[in-house]
């Protein structure tokens, strides 16, 4: 939230009198238009330097009279400083010094903050465009391959041509024990041999 310094000496400052008494106003009126302006000042004119016209600032700080005379009154009474074509909030940084210092803090934190944040997403990127690079392949699968280095077949994959194919029934035997279990095995395996007999 922003905040801006509100120094108790400004309600019988004689600036704020002479605001008063341009305005035709009472002080404590003067003082909540003054409070505008600088509430105004701190979102639309951070650096003090008031770029627009004034209408725009009389309807910022309420005041419901003449613009051209609000506008005249505040540089008469010293609020506003004019140098050429240049107007400026008087003492503007004496007010919202601190907050413009802690805002520009602020953006460089976040900045800087932003920058590291980047960096470390260019970083992990780079980490893992490494790693896939490294293993092109499917990763880590467990082995599946039987002692010959080929995947063993199921029990319906076996026929008996495969068995007098691929060597003798024992051997197929001992293939169909490593993919089958108790009776099944030996089942299987007794009618693998009577089929290669």
């Amino acid at each position: 939230m922003a905040w801006i310094e509100s120094h108790q000496a400004l309600g019988q400052h004689p600036k704020t009198i002479a605001l008063a008494e341009h305005l035709h106003c009472s002080l404590p009126t003067a003082v909540g238009h003054l409070q505008y302006l600088w509430w105004w000042a701190l979102d639309f004119a951070p650096s003090g330097q008031i770029r627009t016209t004034p209408p725009v600032i009389a309807h910022a700080c309420y005041w419901r009279g003449n613009a051209q005379h609000f506008w005249q009154s505040l540089i008469l009474a010293g609020f506003m400083d004019v140098d050429e074509d240049t107007v400026t909030i008087h003492d503007w940084f004496d007010y919202a010094g601190k907050l413009i210092e802690q805002r520009a803090l602020r953006r460089e934190s976040n900045k800087q903050a932003q920058s590291a944040r980047r960096q470390r997403l260019r970083q992990r990127d780079v980490t893992a465009e490494s790693a896939r690079s490294q293993h092109p392949t499917v990763p880590d699968q467990p082995d599946r391959t039987g002692p010959t280095g080929h995947p063993p077949l199921s029990p319906h994959d076996v026929s008996a041509d495969a068995l007098l194919t691929n060597g003798d029934a024992q051997k197929a035997c001992c293939g169909l024990a490593a993919i089958s279990d108790g009776q099944k095995h030996s089942t299987t395996c007794s009618t693998l041999k009577a089929q290669v007999s």
